[in-house]
Formats: C-alpha cells, sequence, structure tokens
C-alpha cells in the first residue's frame, strides 16, 4: 500500500493532467447533459457525473481509477495465492507485475471506461474464482450486480455471461441456486438494453442497442473492398447512396491509404475523407439539421450495418482474409493506438475539457508526451508472451495428463475456465473490432498469472536431473 501510494504520487507530479482522447470528450459530454444514451455505454459519463457532484478535480477521477484497479488486482493476487499455492519465484513475479506495472499508471490516467472495466473486469472473474472453488449463497447478487456494471461500462463484457456459466455449472452450489445465478444477471442485463434502445429510439428515430456495432460492421467490411468485386444490382437499396460513395472513394483513394489494415483501428470510422464519414456529412447536409454526433451517429448506424454485413455475406473469404487474420495478428500484438502518446501529443486540451475540470489555462503541461509510448512499446509483447506461454502450458499440462495428478481439482478446474475465457475473448476480439492494447489489459493479467501457475506444475528439477544423466551417459 505505502509502494502503490508513493508511486502514484510520483506520477501524478509528473503527469499533473489527465489524458484524453476522442472517446473521453464524448464521456464528459454526455455526463455534462445528463443524457442517457450515447455512442458509447452511459455507465462511464454517469461515474463521471457523480464525482463532479462532489469536485471537479481530474485527480480525484484519476485516483479513484487508480485505487479500484489496485484493490481489484490485490484481491485476484490474494486468491491466487490462497488457491493454487504459487511458488516463492511465481509470488514474486507477480506482485511486481501487478503493483509496480507503468500500464496501470498511465492507464488508470486516462478519461475513459477502459480502467474501470478492466480493473471490475477482475473483480468478476476473482469472484468467478471464489463461485467455483468455495461458493456462498451471496455471491449470487454480487456477482449479477457487478456483471451488470461492466455491461453499462463497455459492451465487451457481452460474452462475460458465458464464461460465468462455466464457473456456475461445475461450482458446488444447488441447482436452484445456479439458476438464479445465471438467469437474475441475464435479467439486468436485458432490462438495460431494452432501456438503452428505448433511449436510442428517442434520440436517433431507432431502435438500436450500440451505435457503433453498425459503424464496425460498416468499417470491417471496408478494409477488403479493395480487393472484391463489388455487383451494385444486389446493393440494399437504403445502401444505394453509401454503396456510390464508397465506390467513388476506392477509384480515386489517396496512395498514402491504398495499404490500409485492421492495425490501423477503427481507420474508416475517423477518417474525415473516408466513405462512412462522407455519408454522415451527406447525411446531414440533406437533413439540413445541426444534429449533435450522437443523434447523426445514431440515424446512420443502421445503414452502415446493413451495407457492412452484406459485403461481409457477399464475399466471406475475403472478409477473413483482410480483416479476420490481420486483427487476429493484432489481438496476439495489440497496437498502443492512443496509448502512444499523452493527450495524443496535443498540447493543449480541449475547451469542454478545460470546462469540466475547471482547468485554470487549455495548456497540457506533463514531463514528457512521448515518454509514454516508449515505457509501454515492450508491452504488446509481452502481452503475446503471456499468450503465447499461456498456449503452450496448457497443450503441456493436457498431454501430459497432469490434471490427473492428486490436489489437482482446483487447478485443473481453474485452467478451464482461464482456456474458456482466452477463446471467448480472443474471439470476440477479432469478431467484433479493431483490436488495441488498452482493450486486453485485463486479459494480460489473467494470462500471465494462470501461465506461471502452469509452468510451477512443471517437475523442471526431474527434466535438467534427467539431462544430466543423459548426458552423462554420453560422455561414459
Amino acid at each position: 500500500m505505502i509502494a502503490c501510494v508513493v508511486q502514484f504520487v510520483i506520477f501524478k507530479i509528473l503527469y499533473p493532467f489527465a489524458d484524453y482522447f476522442s472517446d473521453s470528450y464524448s464521456f464528459i459530454k454526455t455526463a455534462g447533459r445528463k443524457e442517457n444514451f450515447n455512442i458509447w455505454p452511459v455507465g462511464y459519463s454517469k461515474f463521471l457525473a457523480a464525482v463532479h457532484a462532489v469536485t471537479a478535480s481530474d485527480f480525484v477521477v484519476v485516483a479513484i481509477q487508480y485505487i479500484v484497479m489496485i484493490v481489484c488486482l490485490g484481491m485476484f493476487f490474494f486468491t491466487i495465492l490462497h488457491f493454487y499455492n504459487p511458488s516463492k519465484t511465481t509470488i514474486r513475479i507477480l506482485f511486481f507485475f501487478f503493483f509496480f506495472n507503468p500500464a496501470v499508471f498511465y492507464l488508470c490516467n486516462y478519461i475513459s471506461a477502459d480502467p474501470l472495466f478492466t480493473a471490475l473486469s477482475l473483480l468478476w472473474f476473482t469472484q468467478l474464482l471464489w463461485i467455483l472453488h468455495r461458493p456462498r449463497k451471496w455471491y449470487i447478487w454480487s456477482h449479477a450486480i457487478l456483471l451488470f456494471v461492466l455491461f453499462t461500462l463497455r459492451y465487451n463484457a457481452l460474452y462475460y455471461p458465458f464464461i460465468s456459466l462455466i464457473a456456475f455449472v461445475f461450482s458446488a452450489l444447488p441447482l436452484r441456486h445456479k439458476m438464479i445465478g445465471l438467469l437474475l444477471p441475464a435479467t439486468l442485463i436485458v432490462l438495460f438494453v431494452g432501456y438503452t434502445r428505448r433511449e436510442a429510439y428517442k434520440m436517433t428515430g431507432t431502435y438500436q442497442f450500440s451505435v457503433l456495432s453498425g459503424w464496425h460492421w460498416g468499417n470491417n467490411a471496408l478494409y477488403m473492398y479493395p480487393y472484391i468485386s463489388v455487383d451494385s444490382r444486389k446493393i440494399p437499396a437504403e445502401c444505394t447512396r453509401l454503396h456510390q460513395i464508397t465506390a467513388a472513394y476506392f477509384r480515386a483513394m489517396p496512395e498514402e491509404y491504398k495499404n490500409v489494415t485492421p492495425l490501423y483501428g477503427g481507420f474508416y470510422m475517423r477518417y474525415p475523407q473516408g466513405p462512412l464519414k462522407q455519408y454522415l456529412t451527406q447525411y446531414l447536409k440533406q437533413k439540413q439539421e445541426d444534429e449533435e454526433d450522437v443523434k447523426a451517429w445514431g440515424r446512420v448506424a443502421p445503414v452502415m450495418s446493413t451495407y457492412g454485413t452484406h459485403l461481409i455475406q457477399e464475399h466471406p473469404v475475403a472478409y477473413a482474409r483482410y480483416y479476420l487474420l490481420p486483427n487476429t495478428w493484432n489481438y496476439f500484438l495489440p497496437p498502443l493506438e492512443k496509448m502512444a502518446a499523452y493527450n495524443l501529443a496535443r498540447k493543449t486540451f480541449p475547451p469542454r475539457v478545460q470546462r469540466w475540470f475547471q482547468y485554470k489555462s487549455d495548456a497540457a503541461r506533463v514531463v514528457s508526451f512521448k515518454a509514454q509510448g516508449r515505457i509501454l512499446a515492450f508491452f504488446p509483447l509481452l502481452f503475446m508472451l503471456a499468450n503465447l506461454t499461456f498456449i503452450a502450458g496448457m497443450i503441456w499440462y493436457v498431454w501430459t495428463a497432469t490434471y490427473k495428478r492428486e490436489g489437482q481439482r482446483e487447478t485443473s478446474r481453474a485452467l478451464a475456465l482461464t482456456t474458456v475465457f482466452f477463446l471467448a475473448s480472443m474471439a470476440f476480439s477479432v469478431i467484433a473490432a479493431p483490436v488495441a492494447f488498452r482493450y486486453v489489459v485485463f486479459n494480460m493479467f489473467i494470462l500471465a498469472a494462470f501461465s506461471l501457475i502452469i509452468s510451477d506444475l512443471i517437475p523442471w528439477e526431474e527434466g535438467e536431473k534427467s539431462a544430466a544423466q543423459s548426458g552423462e551417459g554420453t560422455m561414459t
């Protein structure tokens, strides 16, 4: 605790202001207007509004995010120690990796849902381990509330209930409690989805749960567009104008953007001259309305969804080649993206940020705008290592039938749960949207921990002894 406090104080001396990117402005705007629907889930905006009701300090927001992160990491850390009896080496590695990790500080410094979502996801997974090994009736309610909160922060929690299903099925809870444990969060989530769709209809005129999903389908499909032949006669009628804009764009595509891949992230969602943004601009001119971003994005999202899914259905092989495969590589080696530079290397804050946090000026004063990119540069490689080590460890664990050893029941169940989580998380990340490092920090902690737990089960000394004896025999 002392070390964490000292590190945080030093970090905030070097970075006295919070960090921002485009999502931050959207969260702040939604909080300021007390809206119940946005491009992103509204949970984080509600959190900002609650803090702002007490204080306008960005330091308090960042401090809360960091405290929640450290508490959740601590609960996960001591749960690992409690159930799996790791070696001293594993304990030391996890201790320093969890509590002396620069990625934690940079992530928690963002005005973004990512730090809270990462922290509470760790708490969710920790609770699943307790449900799996030492279930209590009250976990049913705490798990449901936690899953609901996660769902209001980021839609990445969509696949979490499937992981929870595994934990409840293999727990020692009575069947009735298992059913309640699964149905209760599902009910809360369904109610939230219904509420969000109604709020979306009020603002955009269409019932939709996530504005971004439509934009993502359009964005993801466009990565393959330069490599396919599109039959204009099959284009859905409502997508005719968007298709015309897309075809014209790719005929006169700028040279520097001819080889855009998912490595660029949501490129076509951001690029002003891209087909999606052009369609949005033309829509606004046609309606002659000065609409807010959320309304406009929401009203064109269904067209983009229809267009993107149509292209994917017509060209599934090209979609797999030019989007799914590159994005799979992105998952294993995720780009730093927004985390590569403080405040996107901008030396000023937008007026909305300055007003919300009551900054005396718009100047961003930090020790360095690009230092965090250099410090975090090796973390994508570290994430890849955690993935590959876990995969190799699980292959060894199953191949050698280590799960049949006496006393391996709890570890085997936890590893099975982690494997399902790994596969579901990777599939969701690859299919849903381009991957970035800030999305997989949670995965990194989970996979690193259980990779080390597997390594503790490998009989290293026996292997070294056998190798040494073999060497002596050869020399003789």
